[in-house]
């Protein structure tokens, strides 16, 4: 049964990379850029709050309360610049975010000026990054057909996954191979050329700076299920962007007054919100865990690596899982699959090894496959017909408001239980005795995380007579209206590589801040 179900998820698979064949040239570059743009993103996240630690002597709730001011203006001005990109254009926009993203990232590297990296921070990147990500995602529209746009928004999600690991494999290479950079005489150990961290965030900028000579490349296009002339319909829209964006926020209005109204849509802000602990524990991947291990196992920790092991799995359970659960029922396999990821941190509350944060990502990443690909599935079929892409943006704002107390969580938690104690100059290299130190009290950290992470599924399980979803009743040729939209891609295909559209947006801009 299950080689027969992933036999049929490899020939979905090759049937979407074949309906990709007479794609235009765009497509692929864009895939490109989403590679830089990503392994950029995550080479940075991963160790800013102990480059900000280590580099400017911020203690670790000052680095973590910028770490989640980072990744909420990242997402705030995504949402908020959306006239601007209508008034640039695709290739504008990604040439200018790309550029303002490289420079900014040179920056974080050279400077020594904590309040130059703060304006980086909280200014800069989010720029480049509104300019980057949700610009790509309209270049995927334009590329694409409704045939195989499906599968495109899927690939664009996996080369992110993609780059995620290629990033935690390379930063164990900058953070302790070459710790103390290119060791050139005459430059201070916080140069950009003698600092392992330094050269990683600077690597980082010059991919950005790739990034955007590879955007110089790409042509507008327009629509290319349209069939009216690219530059008429281009010079009109442009002469009719401001009408264009009034008429978005009229309809986005009307769109939020009547979801606001529906029964349905607060049962699953409800839930929502419920699972906002449960979401945000990926965060302590980037805020909290680096630190923690350095801490308390030693400077040679693989941080990187053991990182590197949530896209690895991401990659390869989902379509295994998605081809074996097919037919289980949305809010279950989200109600299931969230335990295994909130119980996951505790393994690092009963063992206190170096590989115990081995087991806490292995079954964090098992539970995400289970059921963070289900959330596109659920939210579709309980929002109303027409209304999707409202539905999803308006669940995403319970990540959004939470990003900041996460990091100011992660920020206190490690500075009250595990502070820093030594610094890797001159710290222990090998893994150390947790049980012999008493600065690192990882049992006490781990163990409210898990509690609070726990509450999620916890609620899910008091109060789901009253929060699981009764079947929204679209009209009769609803669905095959949608799967010739679709172009008949298989749910599990769509399933496999990510979601599209709309609620596509939402999620991986949640996901990549």
């Amino acid at each position: 049964m299950v080689g027969k179900n992933l036999k049929s998820v490899v020939e979905e698979v090759r049937a979407g990379f074949g309906s990709l064949r007479d794609a235009p040239r765009e497509l692929w570059l864009i895939f490109a850029l989403k590679v830089a743009e990503s392994f950029a993103y995550f080479s940075m996240s991963t160790v800013l709050t102990l480059y900000l630690t280590d580099e400017f002597g911020l203690t670790d709730l000052q680095a973590g309360t910028a770490y989640g001011w980072w990744g909420t203006l990242t997402s705030l001005f995504g949402f908020v610049m959306g006239p601007a990109i209508d008034l640039l254009g695709v290739k504008r926009s990604l040439c200018l975010g790309f550029l303002v993203s490289a420079c900014a990232r040179v920056l974080c590297a050279i400077t020594q000026n904590v309040s130059v990296m703060y304006v980086m921070l909280m200014v800069a990147l989010p720029v480049g990054g509104a300019l980057g990500i949700p610009v790509m995602v309209i270049g995927i529209k334009q590329c694409t057909t409704p045939g195989n746009r499906g599968f495109a928004f899927g690939l664009f999600y996996t080369v992110m996954n993609v780059a995620a690991l290629a990033s935690g494999l390379v930063l164990d290479f900058f953070r302790v191979r070459i710790r103390h950079g290119l060791g050139w005489e005459g430059f201070s150990e916080h140069s950009v050329y003698n600092n392992g961290l330094r050269l990683l965030l600077l690597l980082g900028g010059f991919v950005s700076a790739g990034g955007a000579l590879v955007a110089l490349r790409f042509r507008e296009l327009g629509n290319l299920e349209s069939d009216h002339d690219s530059d008429a319909g281009n010079s009109e829209e442009k002469f009719k962007a401001r009408e264009i964006v009034g008429g978005a926020l009229k309809t986005t209005y009307q769109s939020v007054k009547s979801l606001l109204s529906s029964k349905e849509f607060l049962k699953f802000l409800i839930v929502c919100l419920i699972t906002v602990n449960l979401k945000t524990i990926f965060r302590h991947l980037d805020a909290t865990l680096p630190k923690y291990q350095i801490r308390a196992f030693g400077c040679n920790t693989p941080v990187g690596l053991i990182y590197s092991i949530n896209p690895f799995m991401i990659i390869v359970l989902v379509p295994i899982v998605s081809a074996m659960t097919r037919n289980f029922n949305h809010f279950d396999m989200i109600h299931k699959g969230s335990y295994i990821s909130a119980l996951s941190p505790f393994w690092m509350v009963f063992i206190q090894r170096e590989w115990a944060p081995v087991l806490f990502v292995v079954f964090l990443s098992l539970g995400e496959a289970i059921w963070s690909p289900r959330w596109y599935d659920y939210s579709m079929s309980v929002a109303p017909a027409g209304q999707e892409g409202a539905f999803s943006a308006l669940s995403a704002a319970p990540v959004f408001m939470a990003k900041l107390p996460t990091g100011i969580l992660s920020g206190y938690l490690l500075q009250t239980f595990c502070p820093e104690s030594y610094s890797c100059d001159d710290g222990p290299t090998q893994p150390v005795d947790p049980f012999e130190s008493s600065t690192c009290n990882g049992k006490s950290l781990w163990y409210i995380i898990g509690m609070l992470t726990l509450t999620s599924p916890l609620l899910l399980l008091v109060f789901q007579r009253w929060l699981r979803p009764a079947t929204y009743e679209r009209p009769p040729d609803y669905d095959s209206v949608r799967s010739q939209e679709a172009g008949d891609t298989p749910s599990s295909a769509k399933a496999i590589l990510g979601v599209e559209d709309g609620e596509f947006e939402i999620r991986h801009f949640v996901h990549h801040t």
